[in-house]
């Protein structure tokens, strides 16, 4: 009953909010995480805050080469769309001395340690594929450290070497859409080390909610939980805005693939950005008036 009054309220003020721009929708569901969980809140609020993290994101240590890179498809490479595959291919190509494990229905549990009651909830349906997959990420970044991209990222170029020695990486860029990370942070690219008290804090939220609730409050409860650990901890928001601007052009090859295609147009895109989130689901064209698209090019090459 209390998710559904939460969900309910959050609509009604995103309508309001579209008249009274000084009704804020999203403080609905920090509120909420605020008041349910104020002891994990309180727990990690007694970190210390670093006077160096500014200058560790300046200069980055030497990279550490076994630092992993996580990806995660429930059903496996083989069954996953051409698209994954091209961006799982990416991946590998350019991680350099760092392992790639892609996670899948068979082997996460090799990984990490999800409790039982969230495992049921998944089989059950409470829980989506891709809700657990926010679960999974805080559970391995926290555990193990690495770099954590989403099947859908495609990678240009070489992984810096930043991605995984600065004490906390995400897509830090101005043109973000959202209205709660506000490009501070991106769910789907995530990176730290092994105890980072960024993902250890979301995992800990994470397992307190789902031992609670069978019913998701929001979509975006990952950038909700973020939010909420950005507005009241300040050693996390401390790592949050150490980071650097990076990756401007995130969400360019998205925006082009549907448009005929020009190599230098597609070699001065992919000189934007290292990662480019694309979606599997979105029927992107391939072919615009009698010509190849840049996405039936992506898929030849």
């Amino acid at each position: 009953m209390k998710i559904f009054f939460l969900i309910f309220t959050k609509k009604i003020l995103n309508r309001l909010s579209r008249y009274f721009k000084n009704i804020d929708a999203n403080s609905v569901i920090v509120n909420f995480i605020e008041k349910e969980f104020r002891g994990i809140i309180e727990k990690y609020n007694k970190a210390p805050v670093s006077p160096v993290v500014a200058e560790m994101a300046k200069m980055p240590e030497k990279s550490k080469a076994d630092s992993n890179i996580w990806i995660f498809w429930w059903q496996g490479y083989e069954n996953a769309p051409v698209l994954v595959k091209k961006c799982i291919d990416s991946v590998r190509k350019n991680a350099g001395t760092h392992t790639v494990i892609l996670l899948t229905k068979d082997n996460w549990q090799s990984y990490a340690d999800i409790p039982d009651y969230i495992i049921k909830k998944v089989s059950a349906g409470n829980i989506s594929l891709t809700h657990f997959s926010d679960i999974l990420r805080m559970v391995l970044l926290a555990e193990h450290g690495g770099l954590w991209l989403d099947a859908t990222i495609f990678v240009s170029q070489s992984i810096p070497d930043y991605c995984f020695t600065l004490p906390y990486f995400s897509i830090h860029y101005k043109t973000s859409s959202s209205k709660i990370a506000k490009g501070r942070w991106t769910g789907f690219c995530q990176g730290a080390r092994k105890n980072s008290i960024i993902h250890s804090f979301c995992r800990d939220i994470f397992f307190e909610y789902w031992k609670k609730y069978v019913r998701l409050a929001d979509y975006f409860l990952i950038d909700y939980t973020m939010l909420c650990g950005y507005k009241n901890i300040p050693a996390f928001k401390q790592l949050v805005d150490s980071l650097p601007f990076n990756n401007e052009g995130i969400k360019e090859l998205d925006l082009h693939f549907s448009d005929a295609y020009s190599k230098e147009k597609y070699e001065s895109i992919l000189k934007t950005s290292v990662f480019f989130k694309l979606n599997w689901k979105r029927n992107y064209k391939t072919e615009n008036n009698g010509q190849k698209t840049f996405y039936s090019c992506f898929l030849e090459k």
